[in-house]
Formats: C-alpha cells, sequence, structure tokens
C-alpha cells in the first residue's frame, strides 16, 4: 500500500494517541512531584542564625556553638531535601521508563510501517508537551520548584527520547 505524505497507518495513529498519553502521564508525574517539592520549600523551617545573639553559660559566650548547631542544623535539613529530591527523581525515571520501553517494544515490533508524518507529528507533540509541561508547572508551583521543575522534565523528556530514536529509525528505513 502506497502511503501519502500526510497519511497514517491504523498503528500509526494509535501510536500517536498513546504517545499523547505517555506524554501526559509523564507530564503527571514531573508536574506532581514538583507540586509537592514546592511545598516542601514553601514551609521547610530553616532556622535563622542571623538572630541568634548573646548566649551565655556559665559567664561564657557560646553564641559561635549556638550559631554553629543552627548552621548544621539547616545543613541537615537541606540535605535530606536534597535526598527526597533523588528519590522522586527515580521514581519518576522508573515510572516513565517502563511505559516507554513496552510502547517501543510492542509498538515498533518489526514489520510495522512508519511514515514520515507520522514521526515528524511525534516529534512536534513531544516538543509541545515539554514546553506545555514547564509552562503548566511555573504556574502550579509559582515559581517556587523551577529547577525541580526543570530537571524532572528534562528527565522525562530524555526517557521518551529512546522512543523518539527508534520511531525515526524506523521512519528512515521506510523510506528506504
Amino acid at each position: 500500500m502506497e502511503q501519502g505524505q500526510n497519511s497514517m497507518t491504523a498503528g500509526g495513529k494509535l501510536r500517536i494517541v498513546l504517545f499523547c498519553a505517555l506524554i501526559f502521564w509523564c507530564m503527571y508525574l514531573a508536574l506532581g512531584y514538583t507540586f509537592e517539592f514546592s511545598g516542601v520549600l514553601r514551609h521547610t523551617n530553616f532556622i535563622d542564625t542571623g538572630e541568634i545573639n548573646d548566649i551565655y553559660a556559665d559567664g561564657g559566650d557560646i553564641t559561635w556553638a549556638v550559631v554553629l548547631m543552627g548552621h548544621t542544623a539547616n545543613a541537615m535539613i537541606a540535605f535530606t531535601m536534597l535526598i527526597l529530591f533523588i528519590g522522586v527523581s527515580l521514581v519518576t525515571l522508573f515510572f516513565s521508563v517502563i511505559p516507554t520501553l513496552l510502547m517501543t517494544v510492542i509498538g515498533l515490533r518489526k514489520g510495522c510501517i512508519v511514515s514520515t508524518f507520522e514521526y515528524t507529528l511525534t516529534n512536534r507533540l513531544h516538543t509541545a508537551g515539554v514546553i506545555l509541561s514547564l509552562i503548566a508547572g511555573v504556574i502550579v508551583t509559582k515559581f517556587t520548584a523551577l529547577i525541580p521543575l526543570i530537571l524532572l522534565t528534562l528527565l522525562w523528556a530524555l526517557v521518551l527520547h529512546i522512543y523518539m530514536s527508534k520511531l525515526k529509525k524506523k521512519a528512515e528505513e521506510g523510506l528506504g
């Protein structure tokens, strides 16, 4: 069957719909975890060590020791938040890699026909999904967790690149 420039097979249409669902799933993961992380950032109680003045015990000034303990507590809070973010990143990675690999293995099995139009449309949907995720994340988090938003969006965008590279390879095979 000869394919026109803007036509897709039924399998191609199904792959586009599943890819859109996969983009929304990954956006949901990234936005949800970023929103939760922004709440943690907003409500974290760091110790204001600048307010610690003139603490004496048995006639000696121990202000420096109390300030040092405050800085140590702040470092422990920051380290805990870093561990939390690494855990969230691993969860996001796991829950986006599994459906992407399933879609790549099952959706692009041997003998499937991929048109260049399908690849172009999928590529544009991927780009639009990344942009939409970043814009929605900025709105949802109110500019409080931009670095986690960018990193989690980049994480799922790179994971979906697994599917995109295989799709491009299949589209190039179809031309030859």
